[in-house]
């Protein structure tokens, strides 16, 4: 079972608490899609029995989400004895602020609630005995044995993140699959660290900079409350698009009636600690009024705290003390069974996905295809696509009003490849090398641009240029920090203000070229008049003769 091969691209998310169930899971699974099962907060027998019902009727093609905790995500800072005894000063406060509330709803808050670990060996040892098709993770990072052991048991993994150092951590621990969760997401952010501050790049920019790290499937969500939305996604660099606050008004979901009156009644929804003491999305309610301000970090201390309470608020149906989750598309959820949600989206996912294939697909062996500019892609108005674009390369557009952006597959960013690939005329694309010249202890950086077919004469016509006595290419880790664009994508376009940039004579002339978007995953077209005519830029001759080899190269 692979994400990308899913007849309708929609995952049904995991919803800790009662909405996903069984029958959610099969019902999407039945209409197309992919469930998965929320193992968080369940025992292992209650998961087991989950687990059991989905394959009890006959569905196959389904998932399990379990809780990293503590003790076990390698992506959690060391606690010193200092944090562990101010965390527990701050449960302490926090429960006796909650004490009149506890006198209101008639329970006892615990003494001491307990951090726990969420069943998590059992957990794991039972997803591995059912074969369990897929298991992803949640508020962590299990370490690279624990994904190990369950690849060898046949699962797919796959770890939630919320921006892309946490994608790179998640693929170096050699996570299968990536759930990229965006800011609009509902329930909890999957931050790989409780105090961590959740990322806020908008979704369909988090999966595009994603996407260039990476050529594994990626499911987005966050905020997904139409078909629109979630298509744009797609078309960003999602194979799957993760959707639960859509579903949480159908029959098959297990949301409280409490629940369920909130996310009809609609309104705001705001990110809180107050249930959990982790940061987490819900329609705005009185419990979250009152006691937002002074919710530790504390998960899951925090959330035994709060058990009482909200279980007390669902017994009388009341939307203001249970913990109603939500995301921004709360406008999107509908009283409809689940398999009617998958259809209303399914055409428009679907075209996306198709698009995007299509788009990133390599020519099959040039399949006779004349060599040009645009080659074989689908090129689109860059002021459209800016979620292809590293950020500093969309906030300069309006320098190049004519440019296009096409999609690309990140492994064939590289010059060569990606010509030979798209049937792109190397003498219709220009590298850009970034170069350091040092006089003393002046340092100055310049961008090179020369055609694919030539290379630039660095050590003589650059370093006289620049008026400098020792030249270099510069280091590729500090042009990435100093940028903002990745290795594979570097362009002209948004490079720090001051930077030379020097065109050869023969790009200013070229006509229509294809230059990087600042990440491995686009490309743009412009006219070679338009870099000629960026700010810092001036056309000389760069070019060695052809055939001489000396001071270029393609790296960036």
């Amino acid at each position: 079972m692979v994400i990308a091969e899913l007849e309708v691209p929609f995952v049904a998310a995991p919803m800790a608490g009662g909405p996903s169930t069984p029958d959610l899971v099969t019902a999407v699974a039945a209409a197309g899609g992919l469930g998965l099962l929320a193992g968080g907060y369940l025992s292992c027998e209650g998961l087991a029995r989950d687990i059991a019902g989905v394959w009890d009727d006959g569905t196959t093609r389904f998932g399990v989400n379990l809780f990293v905790p503590a003790g076990a995500n390698t992506a959690r800072p060391p606690a010193t004895p200092e944090h562990v005894r101010a965390r527990v000063e701050a449960v302490r406060a926090y429960r006796e602020r909650l004490l009149p509330e506890a006198g209101r709803r008639g329970v006892e808050l615990p003494e001491r609630p307990v951090a726990g670990d969420d069943d998590w060996e059992r957990k794991l040892d039972l997803v591995v005995r059912e074969r369990v098709p897929l298991v992803s993770f949640t508020f962590g990072l299990p370490g690279a044995a624990v994904l190990g052991e369950l690849r060898r048991a046949g699962a797919v993994t796959m770890v939630t993140v919320t921006d892309p150092d946490e994608a790179r951590a998640a693929l170096e621990a050699g996570a299968d699959t990536l759930w990229v969760q965006g800011p609009g997401a509902g329930g909890h952010r999957g931050t790989l660290h409780e105090d961590a501050v959740p990322g806020d790049l908008p979704l369909d920019e988090l999966v595009a900079r994603v996407r260039a790290l990476t050529d594994v499937p990626i499911v987005a969500a966050g905020g997904l409350g139409d078909a629109a939305t979630a298509a744009r996604a797609i078309t960003a660099g999602a194979d799957a698009v993760g959707v639960g606050t859509a579903l949480l008004l159908t029959p098959e979901a297990g949301t409280s009636l409490a629940h369920r009156r909130a996310v009809r009644a609609g309104g705001v929804t705001r990110v809180t600690r107050a249930f959990s003491g982790r940061p987490a999305r819900s329609v705005e309610n009185e419990f979250v009024r009152r006691y937002d301000d002074g919710a530790p970090t504390a998960y899951p201390e925090v959330h035994h705290l709060t058990v009482p309470l909200r279980r007390a608020a669902a017994a009388v149906d009341d939307p203001d003390g249970v913990a109603p989750w939500a995301g921004t598309g709360l406008a999107g959820a509908r009283e409809v069974p689940a398999a009617a949600v998958v259809a209303a989206w399914r055409d428009e996912l679907v075209a996306a996905r198709d698009a995007r294939t299509a788009a990133g697909r390599p020519a099959s062996g040039g399949g006779g295809t004349v060599p040009s500019a645009e080659g074989t892609l689908d090129w689109q108005p860059a002021g459209e696509r800016t979620a292809w674009l590293a950020p500093p390369v969309a906030a300069a557009l309006s320098l190049v009003p004519g440019a296009r952006a096409a999609q690309i597959d990140a492994t064939l960013a590289d010059t060569a490849a990606f010509c030979e690939a798209y049937a792109v005329a190397p003498e219709a694309s220009a590298n850009c090398v970034v170069v350091e010249g040092r006089r003393g202890e002046e340092v100055t950086r310049a961008a090179v641009m020369v055609l694919a077919t030539d290379r630039a004469d660095v050590n003589k016509a650059v370093r006289r240029h620049l008026g400098v006595r020792k030249i270099s290419f510069a280091d590729q880790g500090t042009v990435e920090s100093l940028t903002g664009m990745q290795r594979g994508g570097i362009t002209p376009v948004g490079l720090p203000e001051g930077w030379p940039v020097l065109v050869d004579r023969a790009v200013a002339s070229a006509g229509p070229v294809v230059v990087g978007a600042g990440t491995r995953g686009a490309k743009l077209l412009l006219d070679g008049a338009e870099l000629a005519a960026l700010p810092g830029a001036v056309v000389i001759d760069l070019a060695l003769p052809r055939g001489d080899a000396q001071g270029g190269d393609d790296r960036h």
